[in-house]
């Protein structure tokens, strides 16, 4: 009997990453053994691909976890894009022992891939929270899309005013927005001249026809299965 739901083998899957490329879904996830003594602390990315959402194949660990004193410990959610002939991974790097020692629990890092199964980590590429615009410890969960109308890659992530409520803060590859309700400011700091940096290094021109380096779309189930 073919399971509804996949579920690792002794372990929980967490926030899945989905990316689709050339008919596979590879579904990205954060592997949660919940068993400290056993499997010591943190959480990795593992994958699995599928074609119809019934069959799945098993890769394993994608991106390790850090050490107890790296920013990454926790391998939290992030997303997949395309381009320059090569893959990338924007990702949260969570370590909550990192507070007790005047360091911001949470940053955005980065990691890229030629094949989507054999990745390497850029820790120079990391940025956390410009303070005291935004609290240092809630800044995760970046999203990487291209904005057809502003013509530019923006990044989305989660992030919070200090004393107040979240807010999607939204990246763009030459300026830096609040998402409306949110007050925007002049000056983004550290993350504004990064992210650019990033994103124009990635993307220069932004996409062209036939050799697009773009984020690949995410086609509905129907057209896998179809």
């Amino acid at each position: 009997m073919i399971p509804i739901f996949y579920q690792p083998e002794n372990a929980w899957a967490a926030d899945c990453i989905p990316f689709f490329h050339d008919g596979t879904y590879y579904l990205y996830y954060l592997l949660d053994w919940r068993d400290k003594e056993g499997h010591g602390e943190g959480t990795p990315w593992y994958l699995v691909t599928t074609r119809d959402m019934v069959h799945f194949t098993e890769y394993g660990e994608m991106l390790a976890r850090g050490t107890a004193d790296a920013q990454d410990l926790y391998v939290f959610t992030g997303s997949v894009v395309q381009g320059l002939g090569q893959f990338h991974i924007f990702y949260t790097g969570h370590n909550h022992h990192l507070s007790a020692l005047g360091k911001p629990a949470q940053g955005i890092m980065h990691a890229v891939s030629d094949d989507l199964l054999h990745w390497r980590k850029l820790p120079a590429d990391t940025f956390c929270a410009p303070e005291p615009l935004y609290e240092r410890h809630d800044w995760r969960d970046p999203f990487v899309f291209w904005n057809d109308e502003a013509r530019e890659y923006w990044m989305l992530l989660a992030a919070r005013q200090p004393g107040g409520p979240s807010r999607r803060l939204c990246l763009p590859r030459r300026e830096r927005r609040l998402c409306p309700r949110a007050h925007p400011r002049a000056d983004a700091g550290r993350p504004r001249a990064l992210v650019g940096a990033l994103l124009r290094r990635l993307w220069p021109d932004g996409p062209r026809r036939g050799s697009a380096p773009r984020p690949a779309h995410h086609p509905p189930l129907g057209h896998a299965l179809s």
